[in-house]
């Protein structure tokens, strides 16, 4: 192939089923540039260079993003038309398309075709009366909303005082890349708590956002605190702007914050379900959506770890021992949280 510009000689009065090759490409791998029926007029020739390095222009009109490199055609003479066939390596058959511009190099690029797309070839959808420049890109697709879910967080036991336990997660998932859905609100309850005392046993619930991740961070939140008072019935988090939705799996973690001793209850029970949430969709307008799942099974027990001395001996009381097994015991279920001693009695 050739590392710059190729120019190959079309007769007059061209017609019917011809192929074309320009074998150009860069100094390491073939991008050929092919005609594909090409008509003339008159005496033609066709110019075609690839550019490895360029990252010229702006995707519009159904193109989502460019990748590097361009193919830089022209014409002379009597160039009627023919479909162009770009070929490269990596193409992703359900993703990408050819792009084209016709003006300058650093022009917007409108999708120009995915018609017999494979790993290494795409060509145009409909023959080109003109050349210019074309890439692959990836193409753009409404995003839509797919489906949705609520699992259940960790059910390990929330600590006395513990900040960000997580509760449920809310999995939203959107298929497109392009012209992306919002979550407008999302509508919660603290059904399988303690209901009675859920405004002494928590101090506020958040939601935290971690996009595309699995994995809980608290970097993140979206919406304001609802405080534990107003946990008794359904509560509404309203992010301020939307949350823009991700393609794929979007991830909302429904998160307490625990009260602290002595106004807690340990061994009540910590728990929620997601009941509806309203997403926007372009074209779609606003809609409510209920997950799949609203309530997965499992819970959090409230504990609290020991912290100073506590007494032990065969009349002892709660919050100390009556034997060191049970003492032990304690230790292994809840933890510490400072330094603990055990005083025999």
């Amino acid at each position: 192939w050739v590392d710059g510009p190729l120019t190959i000689s079309l007769p007059a009065s061209l017609s019917g089923v011809n192929t074309y090759q320009l074998p150009v490409g860069s100094s390491t791998a073939y991008q050929g540039f092919d005609l594909i029926d090409p008509a003339t007029s008159t005496a033609a020739t066709v110019t075609a260079e690839y550019l490895a390095s360029s990252t010229a222009g702006t995707p519009i009109n159904g193109m989502q993003s460019l990748q590097t490199g361009r193919w830089s055609t022209s014409t002379t003479g009597g160039f009627t038309s023919a479909t162009v066939r770009v070929n490269s390596t990596g193409i992703n058959v359900g993703q990408d398309a050819l792009a084209k511009s016709a003006g300058a190099i650093g022009d917007n690029y409108d999708i120009a075709g995915t018609a017999n797309i494979s790993t290494t070839q795409v060509s145009s959808d409909a023959a080109q009366t003109s050349l210019g420049f074309y890439a692959l890109g990836v193409k753009a697709v409404t995003m839509t909303y797919s489906s949705s879910t609520t699992e259940q967080g960790p059910t390990t036991y929330a600590y006395t005082g513990a900040a960000n336990q997580q509760i449920i997660r809310v999995k939203i998932t959107t298929s497109g890349n392009y012209q992306p859905a919002t979550l407008d609100d999302i509508t919660f309850n603290a059904n399988g708590s303690t209901i009675a005392n859920i405004a002494a046993n928590v101090t506020r619930a958040k939601l935290y956002y971690t996009h595309n991740s699995t994995t809980f961070s608290a970097t993140e939140q979206i919406g304001a605190d609802v405080a534990g008072a107003l946990m008794t019935s359904d509560f509404i988090i309203a992010p301020s702007p939307a949350v823009q939705l991700e393609p794929g799996d979007n991830y909302f973690w429904l998160v307490y914050d625990v009260e602290p001793l002595p106004g807690v209850t340990v061994n009540d029970i910590l728990d929620a379900q997601c009941t509806t949430f309203t997403i926007t969709e372009s074209g779609a307008g606003q809609s409510i959506k209920t997950p799949t799942e609203t309530n997965p099974a499992g819970s959090r027990t409230i504990k609290s770890q020991l912290n100073g001395d506590y007494f032990v001996g065969p009349t002892e009381t709660s919050p100390n021992f009556t034997s060191l097994t049970a003492a032990v015991a304690a230790l292994n279920d809840v933890g510490v949280g400072s330094a603990v001693r055990f005083l025999l009695k």
